[in-house]
């Protein structure tokens, strides 16, 4: 009874670090985006430039990192990676106080914004395992989470463009950074909680405590070189066809949604100039959209195979894509249309990661969880920062249009190649 109570507690702060963490990473995100187009006049190739930088730790230091949340376990890690965050805000915060708003600024912030939030996103899909109870509560456990994380990212991103628009760039970001402050708090906490439990049923000679002692004793004496170390994740998707479909599903959507996503930016707050609350309103109903998928996906997962839960939400995904170009050629209906695109794609989205996620953290060894998440965001995230600047210089160069032409393109070929690569696999349920 001991040990549940403080499973739940566990859990509580975990949950409270990750709600907080949207929240700040909500007000951050929507700030210096709206900064970038609306208040500083960056041009299409500086905004992919922006995306680039903070996508590009994804490519470059994903797999470092997750062999880091391994050796020294997720919650530390969780604990710096948000240390760094509070640093950026309040960075930000300083440098738009004392003007400093050329982009040579914001490049190396973003950069290291980026890299925070991949730290930050693989600690907390790893510390799951070790803070749940039991296998069947992994499920539930993400769930909840991608709930909180939804519920604080209501009030966040309107928030934010009503902060922008009436008190000014400082406030909100000095929010941001009041809010990772919050998240490390629990953090902190949450380790603090799990060395103590560990601890005392190490006392008590709990067999599953004396398993990760021995894990990480394994971790210590692994002779292995780093390549061998680092690329464990890699062979660890191969080896399993749902995870390797679902890699190159995920990685060949998000190349479409990052060459058409900054763009929906700038026809939003420039083209139709439809204005920064708008803009904050969107993200509102995006993440009124996830509270609800968030609260439905248990049902839905447990309903339904998670490869038909992929391929279905991928259509709707593709036909959502195509609205943000029609919305442009129908500026009377832009409103409307932006609305039901948001909401749709939010939905669709967090099912399909809930299910994801919860299925990756059930199959893969925990002391390999770090590693095995850094491979699949390497290769669904790695493709992202070329196709944001490539959609921005596209852009430049041609239209606003081809890049928005592109992303329900590559997300409707994302299907099909999905599809071919899972249909030998008739394991029923995934």
């Amino acid at each position: 009874m001991q040990r549940e109570n403080t499973e739940r507690r566990l859990l509580r702060s975990l949950q409270v670090s990750n709600a907080s963490d949207a929240v700040g990473r909500e007000f951050i995100d929507s700030s210096i985006a709206i900064i970038a187009i609306s208040l500083l006049g960056f041009s299409t190739t500086q905004i992919g430039i922006l995306d680039f930088l903070e996508s590009g730790a994804a490519l470059f230091l994903a797999l470092p990192i997750g062999l880091l949340v391994d050796h020294y376990r997720p919650q530390t890690i969780l604990t710096i990676s948000l240390a760094l965050k509070v640093l950026l805000g309040t960075l930000l915060c300083l440098g738009l106080t004392f003007e400093l708003t050329s982009p040579v600024f914001f490049m190396p912030l973003v950069f290291f914004l980026g890299l925070s939030v991949i730290a930050s996103e693989n600690a907390q899909t790893s510390l799951v395992p070790f803070v749940a109870g039991s296998s069947g509560q992994i499920e539930t456990a993400i769930s909840r989470m991608a709930m909180a994380d939804s519920i604080a990212g209501v009030i966040a991103p309107a928030a934010a463009g009503f902060t922008l628009a009436f008190l000014g760039p400082t406030p909100a970001t000095g929010a941001a950074a009041l809010f990772f402050v919050l998240a490390l708090v629990f953090a902190w906490r949450t380790m603090q909680r799990l060395t103590q439990m560990n601890s005392t049923t190490h006392h008590a000679s709990a067999p599953h405590v004396a398993d990760d002692r021995s894990d990480e004793s394994q971790l210590e004496n692994d002779t292995r070189t780093l390549s061998q170390k680092l690329t464990d994740g890699f062979r660890i998707l191969g080896r399993n066809r749902f995870l390797f479909g679902a890699v190159c599903l995920i990685s060949a959507g998000n190349i479409g949604l990052a060459l058409g996503d900054s763009m929906v930016n700038v026809v939003i707050l420039r083209v139709l100039d439809l204005g920064m609350p708008f803009f904050g309103i969107l993200g509102t109903v995006s993440a009124i959209a996830g509270i609800l998928a968030a609260s439905l996906a248990p049902a839905i997962v447990k309903s339904l195979p998670v490869r038909t839960l992929y391929i279905s939400s991928s259509i709707i995904q593709a036909l959502v894509a195509c609205l943000p170009l029609l919305a442009l050629m129908t500026p009377n209906w832009a409103h409307v249309l932006f609305l039901i695109q948001s909401a749709c794609w939010a939905f669709t989205l967090t099912v399909a990661n809930i299910a994801g996620f919860s299925y990756i953290a059930k199959v893969v060894d925990k002391k390999f969880l770090g590693r095995a998440s850094a491979a699949m965001r390497m290769l669904t995230m790695g493709t992202v920062p070329f196709a944001a600047l490539l959609g921005g210089v596209l852009a430049d160069i041609g239209a606003i249009t081809v890049p928005l032409i592109v992303w329900p393109l590559l997300t409707a070929t994302a299907v099909t190649v999905y599809i071919f690569l899972t249909r030998p696999a008739a394991s029923g349920r995934a």
